[in-house]
């Protein structure tokens, strides 16, 4: 039943390369792995992306084949991202908290424009201006500025309470 979600997504790896020459050595790097332990993807430092296959199933099974391409394009251009922007070495570098860095890099990410792709709907990324936040920053601004607006601090706190992530520890 996974094999119908497998191919969905290698033709979305497919079709970035196609949009996104540059892109196509990371992405043909990494190793697609299935579980249901991430709420829709991630990616490690060896370069394994996690898919969801729930979610890739309902974006096939709710869109055209390109929505589809498009907005699993973008997941895949997304996760990339983060391993080409070295954001684990940088949280470590700033001794970040992890789920706040997460949603810093995040921003820094999401307001990125890649031609052919697009936010999944059922499903769409944070984006600096739902924080009445700059586009064009780097996580590490996101994330001092968390800190520095208490308005701002308690929108993000409650973001990470409706996904249904503990709080972020105040400490360390």
């Amino acid at each position: 039943m996974n094999e119908d979600v497998l191919h969905t997504i290698r033709l979305a790896r497919a079709y970035c390369v196609e949009k996104l020459i540059w892109f196509a050595p990371a992405l043909y790097q990494c190793e697609i792995i299935l579980t249901e332990q991430v709420p829709i993807a991630a990616i490690d430092r060896n370069y394994n992306v996690y898919f969801n296959p729930h979610p890739i199933r309902a974006l096939r099974e709710k869109t055209t084949l390109e929505e589809a391409m498009q907005q699993i394009g973008f997941l895949w251009i997304h996760e990339i991202s983060h391993e080409l922007r070295t954001h684990a070495d940088r949280a470590q570098d700033l001794k970040a908290i992890h789920k706040k860095w997460n949603i810093a890099a995040d921003l820094e990410i999401n307001d990125g424009y890649w031609e052919g792709l697009k936010m999944p709907v059922l499903f769409p990324g944070l984006l600096p201006n739902q924080f009445k936040l700059p586009d064009g920053k780097l996580a590490e601004w996101y994330y001092l500025e968390f800190d520095k607006n208490d308005e701002l601090r308690k929108k993000i706190k409650q973001y990470i309470a409706d996904c249904g992530y503990d709080e972020w520890n105040e400490g360390s």
